[in-house]
């Protein structure tokens, strides 16, 4: 894999057409595979706690490996929360009445990556794969601890599966839905997943402490992560009828109310607006799902991976339907369930409140691999079941394979990056109207700087004053059937930056 590392690094797309997965060496699709089920099978062999723990979060990271072949943080927000990281640290300003800058009444996650840059002198973008390394290992150890307090698996000398498995069933079920980056929604996240692994142990005032202070952290962090917990709380209360847990719900909703009418005191009402103006997210994901493909790889890829992806969901459901009528679950996982469940189902409704909660229903619901290991059942179903996950792991690598296929840009090259600083350093911004770049460019020039007049994608009728160009705008212009050479023309646009990969062009006055 560090050969594989060596040969592609870092990604980029050179093109309109190109696509990742032409700059991504085979070697690492092979060593991929070979990684994870070796990994798998040292976990079945060995009896040491130590390697359970250590094969989790190995196992969690080779899962998502491919995010470190990238040269700055990738995903969806990355660019996004690197804008405000950069202007927090360059100005030292977390004003959230700022133009676009909303997001720093959740100042946590922007002065965590501010002292911690400056203590240990990492620059922004390694110590982006720092804390996106360890929400992993938050994650992880987490989700195997839980499951090891609640399953009880085989220990004999014949045959042994370790809690471990969870991580492969949990990752590759919700791998469309688990939005894995190093942003304030997953640091939080990873908070919350601690908070679980807190909960399996017995009570007591100095765990209650914790709990309060990593909530506190969290509702610092992100806004709706709280209510996920605030709701846990409120179901759990009502499952035990606990004044233990009946107290942490009016603390954690007293807090949530402090800090909404405080440090957030700008942001609950326009939230509310964004939900209700926005599309439903669940529309938004099935068209994705449905989106042509073009390449016979790509078509190959996308078969076997949701064959991994609903074997695994399956396997699971069917495991965790056994422990439900077998009244094994505890109240932490009923609880954990409605929770996802309910937060889940007004994504039906409203936007940015359903899939995210999808990952915390199905926290539970993973337990499900774990029930045909468990010491009652008969060893020749252990091996079936054994060969049929690392079958299924094997199938895992079409997944970020059939990914490497998307016109998505979601990661920032070192040249957009200087592109996108050389149009802040050297230009006046709000002395144009219109400024044109793709999506994700446009949210990170939005948090980067005070600039309001920022329009997303082309729009003809529209004068294009400025254009910021990047591969994503490119691909966001062919989709409009356009080209630059077109709009160079009728914009009368003339070069003004240009590195090779990305440039900046200016209307001619």
């Amino acid at each position: 894999m560090l050969c594989s590392w060596y040969l592609s690094y870092p990604l980029t797309i050179d093109s309109v057409d190109d696509v990742l997965f032409n700059h991504i060496s085979i070697l690492y699709w092979i060593s991929l595979t070979l990684v994870s089920t070796s990994l798998l099978l040292i976990g079945i062999t060995f009896k040491n706690n130590s390697y359970n723990w250590i094969i989790s979060v190995a196992l969690f990271i080779t899962l998502f490996s491919l995010s470190y072949f990238f040269v700055m943080s990738t995903g969806s927000d990355s660019q996004y929360f690197r804008g405000f990281n950069e202007y927090f640290m360059e100005t030292k300003n977390l004003n959230p009445l700022q133009p676009n800058h909303w997001y720093y009444q959740w100042p946590s996650f922007f002065m965590l990556s501010y002292v911690s840059t400056s203590v240990s002198g990492l620059s922004l973008a390694n110590f982006e794969f720092l804390l996106y390394t360890i929400i992993g290992f938050l994650i992880s150890v987490s989700l195997n601890f839980y499951a090891s307090r609640t399953i009880k698996t085989d220990v004999s000398r014949k045959f042994k599966i370790a809690s471990f498995l969870i991580i492969p069933a949990f990752i590759i079920s919700m791998y469309n839905f688990f939005n894995y980056q190093c942003v304030p929604f997953s640091l939080a996240l990873g908070l919350l997943f601690l908070i679980f692994m807190i909960e399996t142990f017995q009570k007591s005032s100095g765990l209650t402490v914790v709990v309060i202070i990593l909530y506190l952290s969290i509702s610092i962090t992100h806004v709706f992560v709280p209510i996920f917990l605030i709701l846990y709380l409120l179901i759990r209360t009502i499952i035990e009828r606990n004044r233990h847990y009946g107290n942490l719900f009016l603390i954690s909703s007293v807090v949530f109310l402090l800090i909404q009418i405080t440090l957030a005191q700008y942001g609950l009402a326009n939230n509310i607006l964004r939900i209700l103006e926005s599309s439903l997210e669940y529309s938004i994901i099935v068209s994705r799902t449905l989106a042509p493909i073009s390449s016979p790889i790509d078509i190959i890829a996308q078969m076997f991976s949701r064959i991994a992806t609903f074997a695994f969901i399956i396997l699971c459901g069917v495991g965790f339907l056994f422990l439900l009528i077998k009244k094994r679950l505890k109240p932490l996982d009923k609880s954990i369930l409605i929770t996802g469940i309910i937060y889940s189902g007004l994504g039906v409704f409203l936007s940015s409140l359903g899939w995210r909660a999808i990952i915390l229903a199905f926290i539970p619901i993973s337990l499900g691999v774990l029930w045909f290991f468990e010491r009652k059942s008969k060893i020749y179903l252990k091996y079936v079941f054994s060969a049929l996950i690392i079958a299924l792991l094997v199938m895992f690598t079409f997944i970020p394979l059939h990914h490497s296929f998307s016109n998505s840009v979601n990661f920032q090259t070192i040249e957009a990056h200087r592109t996108d600083n050389f149009l802040i350093q050297h230009y006046k911004l709000e002395d144009f109207t219109t400024i044109y770049a793709g999506f994700r460019v446009i949210t990170y020039l939005q948090s980067r700087t005070n600039h309001t007049n920022l329009t997303p994608r082309f729009e003809n009728g529209k004068d294009a004053e400025v254009v910021l160009y990047t591969v994503e705008l490119g691909k966001a212009l062919l989709n409009e059937n356009y080209t630059m050479g077109k709009l160079f023309s009728e914009e009368m646009l003339c070069s003004a930056y240009n590195n090779g990969h990305s440039f900046i062009a200016v209307k001619a006055r």
